[in-house]
């Protein structure tokens, strides 16, 4: 789903329906849902997917494939 942007959002605001992905991580092999590893990785650094720069991707794939 997504959603028209709105000035009026605040830094906070949080959809419980869908969420930004970049494209990157699939233009590297990655395929949506990704694997328990990388579940686990997002959820133990409590980073957003989103954040995630093109080399740490790279590093994630790298590791899931030799998991």
């Amino acid at each position: 789903m997504i959603r028209a942007f709105d000035p009026h959002s605040k830094a906070n605001l949080v959809f419980d329906l869908w969420m930004c992905f970049l494209f990157y991580p699939f233009s590297i092999g990655f395929t949506f849902p990704f694997s328990p590893f990388v579940n686990e990785f997002f959820k133990a650094t409590k980073i957003c997917y989103s954040q995630v720069m093109p080399m740490l991707w790279r590093i994630l794939y790298v590791l899931d494939k030799l998991n």
